[in-house]
């Protein structure tokens, strides 16, 4: 059901980029949660290909298995959020690029690589996390956005060049969301996306003056 003369929901929910056969508590509190909401629309953290299915997806296994299916199902629109994959490949190389710039500095190199297993040591207590009947329930708890919070803070600050290309590709997100919603007044809007896009997306979302932003447990207050 929708209205164009309310503001649309917009629920917007962090995954990690787990295998649904690891972690079946997980892709089935996925699955439960997709039909509890039962959005409108799903915009998913897919590229258009990935959502036609010619080109592989298995590196965001979670919408392969549980949300692409579940979508159809329900008969659940889907909305790819990523960009196709030439825009994508061209990102990725200016991405790697700059990496490459910044690692020729030894210090850069160290704080990154520093980074690097702090988030490996997040991804490690996650998986333990996840094996948990409350797993999603967690997952969407505010206290989690800091530490990507605090992560991008820190790059923006002593590395702004790769600071501004992850700003780039969450803003291709952004993107394709508010149009989403323009196109789509009034009906009720699932954002897909990994953990680290979840707080960057939020934050912004709330500044879109069309919509009401959620979070799982704001979303359950409130409905």
């Amino acid at each position: 059901m929708t209205n164009s003369n309310y503001k649309s929901p917009v629920i917007v929910f962090g995954t990690l980029h787990l295998e649904p056969e690891q972690f079946p508590e997980y892709a089935k509190r996925l699955e439960a949660i997709i039909e509890e909401i039962a959005p409108d629309i799903i915009c998913a953290e897919l590229s258009p290909e990935q959502l036609a299915g010619t080109q592989s997806c298995n590196s965001k296994p979670e919408q392969r298995d549980v949300v692409i299916p579940t979508a159809k199902r329900l008969d659940i629109r889907i909305i790819p959020i990523q960009s196709p994959t030439d825009e994508a490949t061209e990102w990725e190389k200016r991405f790697k690029a700059n990496d490459k710039e910044l690692r020729k500095d030894n210090k850069n190199s160290i704080i990154l690589d520093y980074l690097d297993r702090l988030s490996f040591k997040e991804a490690e207590s996650w998986q333990v996390l996840m094996k948990r009947g409350d797993c999603i329930e967690n997952l969407q708890l505010e206290e989690h956005d800091l530490f990507p919070q605090a992560r991008d803070e820190l790059e923006r600050e002593i590395m702004p060049g790769r600071a501004k290309l992850l700003e780039e590709w969450n803003e291709s997100f952004l993107k394709r969301i508010e149009k989403t919603v323009g196109e789509n007044p009034g009906m009720k809007i699932l954002v897909i996306a990994g953990l680290w896009h979840k707080y960057w997306l939020f934050n912004r979302l709330k500044e879109n003056n069309k919509v009401i932003v959620y979070n799982l447990h704001s979303y359950r207050s409130d409905f």
